[in-house]
């Protein structure tokens, strides 16, 4: 055995009675340094409004390919007179107490127009309901065209 100089960073182990590889065949690998300690990383911010954008972009397209496509009457709904054929059986009760003069049957009436309930939403409709109960005195129906935002009681 060759004596060597002593390597501080020579981690070597001789094992008693296992003969030393040749220097020859040995290849100096340079030890890796351990990692140093760092925080948990924490989510990326940012991410979440990336994500909004993203959505808002999509949105906007469709809509926008939805009314190329189906043109700009898709988005007016067509005006159909309240008649007995038109209103569903569901409001047929409303519809004659309101043309015997009942105003919260106009009310109800004007809410299912609308709102929708019962039958397609339009909002015209719904409001020249509104307007006929508030003529009729109902304080209620007065509120109401205030808050669809017909403001001429």
């Amino acid at each position: 055995m060759s004596k060597r100089k002593a390597d501080p960073f020579d981690h070597t182990v001789i094992i008693p009675g296992v003969p030393e590889m040749p220097a020859e065949a040995t290849r100096i690998v340079a030890a890796a340094a351990p990692a140093p300690q760092t925080a948990p990383a924490s989510r990326p911010r940012g991410k979440g409004l990336a994500i909004t954008l993203w959505a808002a972009a999509l949105l906007l397209l469709t809509g926008g390919m939805t009314w190329w496509f189906l043109g700009s009457e898709a988005s007016t709904p067509k005006t159909v007179a309240a008649s007995p054929e038109s209103v569903p059986p569901s409001l047929q009760g409303y519809l004659d107490a309101a043309n015997q003069g009942d105003t919260k049957a106009m009310r109800m009436l004007g809410a299912s127009y609308t709102y929708g309930l019962g039958v397609r939403a339009d909002k015209s409709e719904g409001a020249a309901w509104y307007r006929k109960a508030a003529d009729a005195g109902d304080p209620a129906a007065v509120l109401e065209l205030k808050a669809t935002g017909d403001r001429k009681p």
